[in-house]
């Protein structure tokens, strides 16, 4: 791994950002970490198997806390180099990005506060913002002892919301023990006649996952009705297409996404969305 730049300080965050394939949101997300209120911290981008539009979108900033680590792919969501590049960060505090998601500005200012008064871990509210525009907030308090347990059998808040002292990560086996939570869009539209098209796309890619379309019944519960493939995109992300018919009454659909990857990963579920009565 090429060297992390030597300063006469070390920065209060290190913030570990990986990505593999999407220069176009990355560059945002970019932005999105240097526009922090709170400015000391160092950005550890970790290129796992990255192309040139990569690099380019790296070096289109002028940013001397920037550190690219250019390195082959590696499994997963490049979860190897994200733990080398831990082991290597020279922040007190530890700060995990994404190349597809945003932070608010005062992201670090705020959740720094909490580390300072002994919080080991902390996170923010992650919010989807999907395809058709809608903001989807996903609530989640892991000081509610009730929600502990749903937690720890499969944790769906994205990375990105996370910080936590150097002593609260633990590092085994060359891959961070963490799990990545897959977001669901899903959208509707007209064929012809009695049929709609369900499409929709997840992140990020989920190349040996599946898709469950599921149909609620007048009792409220929920059963699946088609299963497809996932299809590649570019972004890192992946897309499904189902087609249903219009019955005599308004359905309620839902997409549940299902890995196959060895836990890497976690099951996400889209918005729930009515198709009308013919």
């Amino acid at each position: 791994m090429p060297g992390l730049p030597a300063t006469d300080r070390a920065p209060r965050w290190s913030v570990v950002l990986p990505t593999h394939d999407a220069p176009d949101t990355l560059s945002v997300s970019i932005a999105s970490v240097l526009a922090q209120t709170d400015d000391d911290f160092e950005l550890l981008v970790i290129g796992d198997g990255i192309a040139d539009a990569t690099r380019a979108s790296v070096a289109g900033f002028d940013d001397a806390r920037i550190q690219l680590l250019d390195l082959p792919k590696a499994a997963g969501y490049g979860y190897a180099h994200r733990a080398s590049a831990i082991r290597s960060a020279r922040g007190r505090d530890l700060a995990f990005a994404s190349d597809d998601d945003l932070w608010a500005p005062d992201h670090l200012e705020r959740l720094g506060v909490l580390l300072s008064a002994g919080v080991a871990l902390a996170h923010s509210r992650s919010t989807w913002l999907l395809p058709d525009g809608h903001l989807v907030p996903i609530p989640f308090d892991l000081s509610d002892p009730a929600l502990r347990p749903r937690f720890e059998r499969g944790n769906y808040i994205p990375s990105t919301c996370f910080v936590a002292t150097r002593t609260a990560v633990v590092v085994v086996s060359g891959v961070t023990t963490a799990n990545v939570a897959v977001k669901v869009g899903l959208k509707t539209q007209r064929v012809s006649g009695s049929r709609i098209r369900l499409t929709g796309a997840t992140w990020p890619d989920v190349p040996a996952g599946r898709a469950s379309l599921q149909r609620q019944s007048r009792s409220g519960r929920w059963g699946p009705v088609a299963r497809t493939n996932l299809s590649p995109l570019p972004g890192g992300r992946s897309r499904y297409s189902f087609v249903v018919r219009k019955r005599s009454r308004a359905m309620n659909y839902r997409v549940v996404v299902v890995p196959n990857d060895g836990g890497a990963h976690v099951s996400g579920h889209s918005r729930v969305v009515a198709v009308r009565s013919r």
